[in-house]
């Protein structure tokens, strides 16, 4: 079968062939595999499904705009990496606050988007280090690595299939990813005796290395606390990943990034004071 598999592979065009392979990444497929069950919020809709797979496989989507609301070609390499809309933040935003709920049953003091202590004379070995009052990063959880120490976390989404990095094995895109957020941050989560750990993950399902471990110890966490086989958590957590990764992938695409503002001017922002002028209040 391994070898089946090989020349099929071999046997694809270039363009679909490096779109497979970025798609055999470790977790990347749980979303299709899975039963869509309710309940477990491993439902799709009848389009987030075509739109997956056709996104999947490289093949056009109907009813796509020609242009995007910032005024560029409209492609499915676009929507995943344009800021207009929001879309891009909430792609990350998602992850995060999947991730702070998980740590919250296994952790303490956890924190979304802490600030990190003020620099006071500190010198830094990297250029890029970030040395702002105003810092913050993504995620801090007390005893993840270890009893009564603090632990850092900085999430990125980065688009596997963008045009600066399709040619480019995802592995060597989510360590350059995890090295950049490495210089930014070490040095800084040390004044403060915490670790960091970048955790970087793509649109196409795969995570980082560094995201690997961090997502190993909290299954291993969380299996000692519920009572559960590490598989079984594991798995779990992949398959919610999976499917968060992909809606927030999807509402790139589909979600609208013009704001509606049709006759909304003459829209009261004081509901009181136009009820009474209108004489619906006395």
């Amino acid at each position: 079968m391994k070898t089946k598999c090989k020349n099929i592979l071999q046997d694809l065009p270039e363009e679909l062939r490096d779109l497979v392979i970025r798609h055999q990444d470790r977790g990347a497929s749980f979303w299709l595999e899975a039963l869509p069950l309710e309940e477990r919020n491993f439902a799709l809709s009848k389009q987030e499904f075509k739109d997956g797979v056709r996104v999947r496989y490289d093949l056009p989507l109907e009813g796509l705009p020609s242009h995007c609301a910032c005024g560029s070609q409209f492609s499915i390499e676009h929507a995943l990496s344009c800021s207009t809309g929001g879309f891009i933040n909430q792609r990350h935003d998602n992850i995060r606050d999947l991730l702070v709920c998980l740590l919250q049953r296994v952790c303490t003091n956890v924190q979304q988007e802490p600030h990190l202590t003020p620099v006071s004379g500190e010198t830094f070995n990297y250029a890029t280090a970030i040395v702002d009052d105003g810092a913050r990063l993504d995620i801090k959880a007390r005893n993840f690595w270890r009893r009564g120490q603090d632990a850092y976390f900085d999430v990125c989404v980065t688009h596997v299939n963008a045009p600066s990095q399709k040619k480019q094995e995802t592995k060597a895109v989510f360590h350059r990813h995890e090295q950049r957020k490495w210089r930014n941050y070490h040095e800084r989560c040390m004044i403060e005796n915490a670790t960091f750990t970048p955790l970087v993950a793509g649109t196409n399902g795969g995570l980082g290395d560094e995201f690997e471990k961090f997502l190993k110890n909290l299954a291993d966490m969380l299996a000692k606390k519920d009572g559960e086989t590490y598989s079984d958590v594991m798995m779990g957590l992949r398959t919610a990943l999976s499917f968060q990764t992909l809606r927030s992938a999807l509402l790139c695409v589909r979600g609208s990034r013009t704001p509606w503002s049709h006759n909304t001017s003459k829209l009261s922002s004081d509901f009181g004071l136009a009820l009474f002028e209108a004489g619906l209040r006395g």
